[in-house]
């Protein structure tokens, strides 16, 4: 009974392949994604000249 399932073992090894190939970029996309979610937080000093603190004080 194991030896029809000996032609299978390349098909599934393959098959769980391709999620693994489709997650490798995905997981080189999510650093890319955090640097730029990261960006604005970044304090910039041009941008701090338009906050309206100056209007307060």
């Amino acid at each position: 009974m194991f030896l029809y399932l000996i032609p299978l073992i390349p098909l599934i090894s393959l098959i769980s392949l391709i999620p693994l190939i489709s997650l490798i970029p995905l997981i080189s996309l999510i650093p890319l994604i955090s640097l730029i979610s990261l960006i604005p937080l970044i304090p910039n000093p041009q941008s701090q000249k338009n906050f309206p603190t100056g209007c307060i004080n």
